[in-house]
């Protein structure tokens, strides 16, 4: 979607109140009440009028106002900490605590983007959502981000400023990160990337500022967080990692970890807030991600994959060994392993004298395969999935290739049943989510065009969307004689 369009036009606040099922306030009201103008404002009526900022328009002063009022905030807020579970890992390290209280305005409105755009109709069972409200959302939340950023300064130059704490720089790097997943969520990738490279430069500046005594848990927990994030875009998005290798204070251990989960009371059943342990484990994996970004820029991800994958697989074996439930972990893990085996694939194709084996086909076959159940366990906890919207990418991509080799090697036939039915799986997963449902990350776009290509592939001989029933089993076709495999409903 561009930004440089408003999708509807709205009357008044009470409209926009009644779309997003906010309870309207007994001021707002009695104000509309009186209104001439508004006499008809109890009914919801929407005009899909396209307006330009370009010509100087936008939606009425009246909404945009109450837009930014308190009400609306404070229920936005309110929905952001019954679903902090699902909304603390996007913007960790911030804690629910600063959302309640003393909130800095950048953070508060990057808050209320995330909130209106992935947790309002989360109640919404029905798997109908009407195409013209969560446009809406969308252009709200894009009101919102202009808000935050207009708000910066505050953060950056505060009126009492005279030199840089370790608060003031806390909360500047945490409304950079804010920032960054916002324009992010927004579909604003010139900009995600200049949070980014801010997020970055803020983290590396400010630090040599404080006092060795000064460098608290709560910035170090900061570079933990954008340790990995660094990372993870430079990985998937073949970019430098901005930030260094090696952490400007040594690393706590586990059990010295004052990292701590203030998740309040949710409405889901279960929780996938990230402990201390869980925070800890990412830096570890980071480690070892780094490593395969050495290689990869390097050249040599033939020669050192098979060491570096060792490695990583014997940590990893110890985390699973330790049964403990860190499901974003795992899912991060098996999201980075999936593109290590994508990008050599590649490398293999492109040498003259190698070619890709059977074991490098399961086992990106078997990496998929985690990544599906997990996405389904996150959806059967109740929690928000459009975290991982580049993962039914991911996946799709890497299966096509996996489809193309077994289709120009016969020695490979047999995985052929097993990589169709994870093709469809993943698009079937996709199309379940509230991301999809809402059109996050344009996801609908998306599932078209992967759509389009299993149909190419022979994957699918019918439209997902003409399709009465939308619960497949997996697994159902294969052979029960030739052994039972997990099924797993998407």
């Amino acid at each position: 979607m561009s930004y440089d369009q408003l999708s509807h036009l709205l009357n008044s606040y009470t409209e926009l109140c009644q779309l997003m099922n906010i309870p309207l306030d007994s001021q707002t009201e009695n104000e509309e009440d009186r209104s001439e103008v508004n006499h008809n404002i109890h009914k919801t009526t929407l005009f899909p009028y396209f307006i330009s900022f370009s010509q100087g328009k936008h939606l009425p002063k009246a909404v945009l106002y109450r837009s930014g009022s308190i009400h609306l905030i404070e229920n936005l807020m309110l929905r952001a900490i019954e679903n902090w579970c699902c909304i603390s890992f996007k913007i960790i390290p911030i804690d629910v605590e600063l959302i309640k209280k003393d909130t800095p305005r950048t953070i508060l409105y990057c808050v209320a983007a995330i909130s209106i755009v992935t947790t309002a109709s989360s109640s919404n069972d029905s798997g109908s959502t009407d195409p013209v409200i969560e446009d809406f959302k969308k252009d709200i939340a894009y009101y919102f981000y202009q808000q935050a950023r207009r708000y910066l300064d505050e953060v950056l130059f505060p009126d009492d400023y005279i030199q840089d704490t370790e608060q003031s720089v806390i909360l500047s790097i945490q409304s950079h990160f804010c920032l960054s997943y916002v324009s992010n969520l927004l579909r604003l990738p010139n900009e995600h990337r200049t949070w980014h490279y801010l997020a970055c430069h803020t983290l590396e500046s400010k630090t040599p500022l404080l006092s060795t005594q000064e460098i608290t848990p709560r910035l170090v927990e900061c570079w933990y967080r954008w340790y990995y994030i660094d990372a993870w875009i430079a990985l998937s998005l073949e970019r430098v990692c901005l930030l260094p290798d090696k952490l400007p204070f040594e690393m706590l251990k586990p059990a010295k970890c004052v990292f701590k989960s203030n998740s309040p009371a949710r409405i889901h059943t279960s929780c996938c807030a990230m402990s201390k342990e869980t925070i800890y484990n990412f830096v570890i994996m980071t480690q070892y991600m780094r490593g395969f970004i050495r290689i990869i820029r390097a050249g040599t991800l033939i020669e050192f994959y098979e060491k570096v994958n060792k490695e990583t697989e014997a940590w990893w074996d110890q985390i699973v060994a330790s049964n403990s439930n860190q499901i974003h972990l795992a899912l991060c893990y098996h999201s980075m392993r999936l593109i290590l085996v994508y990008y050599l694939m590649q490398t293999i194709s492109k040498h003259p004298k190698m070619r890709i084996d059977k074991g490098l086909l399961v086992t990106g076959l078997d990496i998929t395969l985690e990544i599906l159940q997990l996405l389904n366990e996150l959806k059967a906890m109740q929690c928000d999935q459009s975290t991982y919207y580049y993962m039914f990418f991911a996946i799709h991509k890497t299966l096509l290739y996996i489809l193309h080799h077994i289709k120009s090697n016969r020695e490979f036939s047999h995985l052929k049943s097993f990589a169709q039915q994870l093709s469809a799986m993943n698009l079937y997963i996709l199309e379940g989510t509230n991301g999809y449902k809402h059109n996050i990350y344009a996801m609908k776009a998306m599932g078209q065009n992967m759509e389009n290509d299993l149909k190419a592939y022979s994957v699918l001989e019918y439209s997902v969307r003409d399709h009465n029933q939308h619960t497949m089993h997996v697994f159902r076709k294969l052979d029960p004689k030739k052994g039972k495999r997990k099924r797993v409903s998407a």
